[in-house]
């Protein structure tokens, strides 16, 4: 059996924001390719003892582009729609591989 990992979700208008700070290795990619500019480093440490990152709530669009740039696949982002609502079950990922 693989290991579970511990999210930490945050409630945005357009959804959820998920981050697992155990995969999270602190390389900042999220950061950078930010269109809304709404991530910044947390206070919690990730898996090399590196900072993590946080999502200002208010401002984020559920865009996806920091899960798509994240290389360790630490960030989830479900999209609220009328038609998919929001996914309430996952807030634990078992490793890949």
């Amino acid at each position: 059996m693989g290991r579970l990992f511990t999210a930490k979700v945050y409630r945005v208008p357009r959804g959820r924001w998920v981050i697992f700070p155990e995969l999270c290795k602190g390389c900042g990619l999220c950061i950078e390719t930010c269109p809304e500019d709404v991530l910044h480093w947390s206070k919690d440490l990730g898996a090399y003892g590196t900072p993590t990152v946080e999502v200002n709530g208010a401002g984020c669009i559920a865009c996806r582009t920091c899960a798509d740039h994240c290389p360790d696949c630490a960030i989830d982002v479900d999209r609220a729609t009328a038609r998919a609502g929001i996914r309430t079950q996952g807030t634990d990922r078992a490793p890949r591989g």
